[in-house]
């Protein structure tokens, strides 16, 4: 018998983060065995226990990880929220279990979207905390200055604060178009997009391939392949090592100092 914490168990079963099923069992809509859950804290074994949410038992399945190479076109939600019937983006593997997108790219973007049916793991790659590094290949028109280049990386404010590329460089130069490379790591919506139109320029192809230490590599267009073991491991150990990292007092309090300028 192995006991887990329940909002632990139903986190990797698909539910949400920690905190998200954590209000599950605070609010009563958990039960084991038949009986209504509202202490956090208690444990189960999800292998013997019948742990129900809302009345309905959870399926504890094997965990399962995918790199997908996302076309554009496609939705890395469970479902089409303004009820245009769009594509999804797990549709196009081949897996009866409940998959769901680890974090999202929009509907014109493509490249790599990490696909499981692992919550804690989804959570640990996206919350804002553990800052999992994402690396773009972005062509947009126009000649992009080396000037708008540092101004990105340095930071621009928009009404969410200030949003910037932590590394960016150009690629590639042509007559009215510009290849650049950038990595973030936060995951703000349409961050990059955002960020470029900021300062004039219109993208025309993005990306996205790399997150962690995963590439894309040769991964056709709507095609995917199984993260491999070490793959997951090593995504984890990066976002742990970022939620553990020591904090600077002196640089958060530097930090806190900053001001938006004035607008003319």
């Amino acid at each position: 018998m192995t006991l887990e914490r329940i909002h632990k168990i139903l986190a990797s079963a698909g539910y949400g983060s920690r905190r998200a099923c954590e209000k599950f069992v605070e609010e009563g809509r958990v039960s084991v065995d038949g009986e209504t859950i509202r202490v956090l804290g208690t444990k189960a074994d999800p292998e013997t226990n019948e742990i129900r949410v809302d009345g309905e038992r959870i399926k504890v399945e094997r965990h399962k990880y995918y790199v997908l190479n996302k076309p554009a076109g496609f939705i890395c939600t469970a479902k089409d929220e303004i009820g245009r019937d769009r594509k999804l983006a797990t549709d196009l593997i081949d897996d009866d279990a409940r998959l769901f997108c680890v974090g999202r790219l929009d509907f014109d973007s493509e490249g790599l979207l990490i696909v499981t049916n692992d919550g804690e793991f989804a959570n640990l790659m996206t919350h804002p905390r553990y800052h999992v590094e994402k690396k773009y290949q972005i062509r947009v028109k126009g000649v992009v200055s080396n000037e708008d280049l540092a101004g990105m990386k340095e930071g621009l404010w928009t009404s969410e604060g200030k949003l910037k590329l932590d590394k960016a460089k150009i690629v590639d130069r042509e007559k009215s178009f510009t290849t650049i490379e950038a990595v973030i790591s936060e995951g703000k919506n349409r961050q990059v997009r955002r960020i470029l139109s900021k300062v004039g320029y219109a993208v025309k192809m993005l990306r996205r391939i790399g997150v962690g230490s995963v590439r894309l590599g040769n991964i056709p267009s709507g095609g995917y392949r199984v993260l491999t073991k070490g793959e997951v491991d090593k995504l984890r150990s990066a976002a742990v090592k970022i939620k553990v990292a020591p904090s600077n007092q002196q640089t958060k309090k530097t930090v806190s100092k900053v001001k938006k300028p004035r607008r003319s």
